[in-house]
């Protein structure tokens, strides 16, 4: 029992489940995950690009309707536009 003033802590538990996708969901999934390292991977490459011509950092907010700005124009990064 927690005593008066003092948090109670409450522990995680995780959960894992097996899935085992068909051909055709297995090639999204693969062109789904690739989207995703190519986003973080050139978020991380504006950021380290940033500070040494600026000494300044790129905020998540810029980043983001930079991210934003990508994906509405499908001629500037095609593989964005299928990324749900």
């Amino acid at each position: 029992m927690a005593q008066a003033g003092r948090e109670q802590r409450v522990g995680r538990r995780t959960i894992r489940y097996r899935v085992y996708p068909t051909v055709e969901q297995l090639c999204k999934m693969r062109e789904f995950f690739r989207c995703c390292r190519q986003a973080q991977n050139a978020a991380k490459e504006q950021r380290q690009m940033a500070w040494p011509v600026s000494r300044r950092s790129v905020l998540y907010t810029r980043q983001t309707a930079d991210l934003k700005e990508l994906r509405d124009n499908p001629e500037l990064a095609r593989w964005l536009s299928r990324v749900p």
